[in-house]
């Protein structure tokens, strides 16, 4: 579990989050909603101690502030909105994601290597393999980057929009993918923007807005709070259908 305690962001002289205290549950979906602004992104870089912060966030009831960033790295996979295009092949990236667990050396073992060639198949990746990243469309890349995190096997699985600018095919493959992995155990927690994809396969919904937290719980116990019209002018209607594509759809 990942709990902040009136915990408090700033740029400048700008607050963005006001001592806020909630928590991402172990072993749930959670989708953190907000504007533009609201400090979501900011919030999952200061649990991985990018950016500094006032408060606390703990990790497993320890300090975060206390932890290594190979030992954070060990429980915590995160994937930002942006990240670079090394001139490498797809392989040696899902690579990296075993490194907080291989030691100075970064040499893979047959059992390092085994998790590299699954999360490779799980993200479907693997004709990729050879291909330098620079050479693959956007999705192909995302897929290659979900790949690195996947091989990292931490219990806590942290990303920034990460379906936001892919075609509709890639995003619903993102969406089924950390599905997958949530209903295998991992703690999943995403930054997104798009309501009917939060609600559809979230288990846990944290509306962030004016810096503070608005609403929070499960989708079926908040979709119709007015928090979330109030926040992003449109709300949320249940699908009238069970094999809707969404669970539910946005309504103005």
């Amino acid at each position: 579990m990942i709990r902040f305690k009136n915990l408090s962001l700033s740029y400048g002289k700008n607050t963005i989050l006001k001592e806020i205290s909630s928590h991402i549950p172990k072993g749930e979906f959670t989708c953190i909603l907000g504007r533009n602004g609201s400090g979501k992104s900011s919030l999952l870089r200061a649990v991985m101690g990018l950016i500094p912060y006032t408060g606390e966030i703990l990790l497993g009831g320890v300090p975060a502030n206390q932890l290594s960033a190979r030992v954070r790295a060990q429980q915590i996979a995160y994937l930002p909105q942006s990240y670079p295009v090394p001139n490498i092949d797809v392989h040696s990236l899902i690579a990296h994601g075993r490194f907080p667990h291989t030691g100075i050396s970064h040499r893979l073992s047959a059992s390092d290597e085994k998790l590299v060639l699954e999360a490779a198949q799980e993200t479907g990746v693997t004709h990729l393999l050879e291909r330098m990243l620079p050479s693959l469309s956007g999705g192909e890349r995302q897929r290659a980057y979900l790949a690195m995190i996947t091989a990292q096997n931490a219990d806590t699985i942290l990303l920034d929009e990460p379906a936001s600018s892919l075609d509709i095919s890639y995003q619903a493959e993102t969406l089924l993918l950390l599905s997958r992995l949530h209903k295998r155990g991992k703690t999943v927690a995403m930054v997104a923007h798009d309501l009917p994809q939060a609600f559809t396969y979230a288990t846990h919904i944290i509306l962030i807005d004016g810096g503070t937290i608005r609403s929070e719980g499960s989708p079926s116990e908040i979709w119709n709070h007015p928090a979330i019209r109030e926040a992003f002018g449109a709300g949320l209607l249940p699908a009238q259908s069970s094999d809707s594509f969404y669970k539910y759809h946005l309504i103005r």
